[in-house]
């Protein structure tokens, strides 16, 4: 990665004062977000969440936790995750606030990096707001907020900060390293021509989702993670025909730049998904994770084409809390 390489590359520039205006703002929509009664509105529980809840409530042992105690135990167990809320509970907070306070952080970077990096505030705010987010940002808190500090790292102008914080989110989250490392390959590998990108994308995401579903135990044993040999739920392959759909119509359309990093990330995160489908692996959460970025490609589009893409997603946002709160 270039010295001078950042993830996140606002679109508009903007002075110190408009940048605090947008973070303040970004604060006031992240705390009501992490306020509404969304288990009430859905009819259930966040699983996740309650998951964590009755984890921390109890006794854990982090020297137990990190076993060998080298580097990779550290990643592997996540044990910087159970530090912060074990610090935190010391501090009289009980663990569903400490949730709360972790969901509004994320939700607030992710509010933040959308609204510097496109020029539609009030689409942006409509567009995030969705079931995947939902339930990424408040019930897979812990995978969301180590993504968070990713997107915290590459608008950091330090590059020692930066790096620092990298190791923090895979300490937080293992997959924060897939992550990491997808990003730095698309970021310095590039082809000019259209076709030739688009199938080094694909080819890519084919790669990293084979990885992921074949390769996961094996990964995991290596690592010594306690998941090793757990099997995984499966993710419906209907779930993902919109997402293809909708990433077809992108392609057709004459404003769509598959060469834009926020593309070229969304696109082989939706493959890594299908392809994770394919091999009978639950990988929903990839698709929340692609979504921040898809809506900045969207939103980046131009007249027509924008509003045309905007429209169907949208349309599909309407059919998601249908689905989702039923």
């Amino acid at each position: 990665m270039s010295e001078n390489f950042y993830f996140v590359r606002p679109l508009n520039a903007h002075t110190s004062a408009h940048s605090v205006k947008v973070l303040m703002i970004s604060f006031i929509i992240a705390f009501i977000f992490v306020h509404l009664p969304w288990e009430l509105i859905r009819g259930t529980e966040f699983a996740d969440a309650e998951n964590y809840i009755a984890r921390f409530n109890g006794f854990i042992d982090t020297e137990q936790l990190v076993g060998g105690g080298n580097f990779l135990s550290y990643i592997s167990s996540e044990f910087l995750w159970v530090v912060l809320i074990q610090n935190l509970q010391v501090l009289n907070l009980n663990v569903e606030d400490i949730l709360l306070i972790f969901s509004f952080v994320t939700f607030s970077v992710f509010i933040y990096f959308l609204f510097i990096s496109t020029s539609n505030f009030i689409l942006t705010t409509i567009l995030i707001i969705n079931p995947l987010i939902i339930d990424f940002v408040m019930s897979q808190v812990r995978n969301s907020f180590a993504l968070s500090i990713i997107i915290i790292a590459f608008l950091c102008k330090h590059k020692q900060i930066r790096y620092i914080l990298l190791v923090i989110s895979s300490m937080i989250h293992s997959s924060s390293l897939i992550f990491i490392v997808l990003i730095l390959i698309l970021d310095n590998v590039y082809y000019i021509d259209k076709r030739k990108n688009f199938f080094f994308l694909l080819c890519l995401g084919l790669l990293f989702g084979l990885v992921i579903t074949e390769g996961r135990d094996f990964i995991l044993e290596l690592l010594g993670d306690r998941r090793s040999g757990i099997v995984q739920p499966k993710s419906s392959f209907l779930f993902s025909v919109f997402w293809i759909l909708y990433f077809s119509l992108m392609i057709r359309l004459k404003d769509f730049n598959i060469a834009d990093i926020y593309t070229k990330f969304s696109f082989v995160i939706l493959v890594i998904f299908v392809s994770s489908v394919f091999f009978g692996t639950y990988a929903s959460r990839y698709l929340a994770v692609m979504l921040p970025f898809l809506i900045i490609s969207t939103l980046n589009l131009k007249g027509t084409s924008k509003y045309l893409a905007c429209t169907v997603l949208f349309m599909y946002q309407i059919l998601q809390f249908s689905y989702w709160i039923n």
